[in-house]
């Protein structure tokens, strides 16, 4: 039986809640990941956390459009209880939107590059280096499983034209 999803709005009490590391029934967790990754396409997003969509998984699902990949519009990562394990000095500010904001931007200050680590729908350890886009959205969609919104790290609001 396949639940339907839906984007969690900002002021959800799931949002405010850490996730807990996956241990268990990576069935249910590939599930989950595909529905994500479907749930994210259809929202026109490129990144999406286990708790928008009310689990409470450490889960996310990154797209690599987001990446520079060619034609990656339907290809994805899921990343398991990810960790970033080194990030760079040298920052940038960049304007940031979430599938639970709709229409809302804010600047928001983040390293530039980072390497996490992470688990593969498989269960085998992964490490990749992100950079640009890829790197933003990995921060942001982790931000998630500790229970901070894009807004908790606003420089300012802004509106787009």
């Amino acid at each position: 039986m396949t639940r339907r999803l839906q984007i969690m709005p900002a002021d959800e009490a799931a949002l405010r809640v850490e996730c807990d590391e996956i241990e268990g029934d990576l069935e249910a967790v590939r599930d989950l990941a595909r529905d994500m990754g479907r749930l994210m396409r259809a929202g026109g997003g490129i990144g999406i956390a286990a708790p928008q969509v009310g689990a409470t998984e450490r889960l996310i699902v990154v797209s690599y459009a987001c990446a520079g990949v060619k034609d990656a519009v339907d290809s994805w990562e899921a990343m398991l209880n990810p960790q970033i394990v080194w990030a760079s000095e040298e920052e940038e500010i960049q304007a940031e939107g979430c599938l639970s904001l709709p229409g809302r931007f804010g600047l928001v200050r983040r390293p530039k590059f980072v390497v996490v680590e992470y688990k593969s729908l498989k269960w085998a350890s992964c490490t990749q280096e992100c950079h640009g886009l890829f790197a933003r959205c990995v921060q942001h969609e982790m931000d998630h499983l500790d229970a901070e919104m894009i807004s908790d790290h606003w420089l300012e609001e802004i509106f787009p034209r």
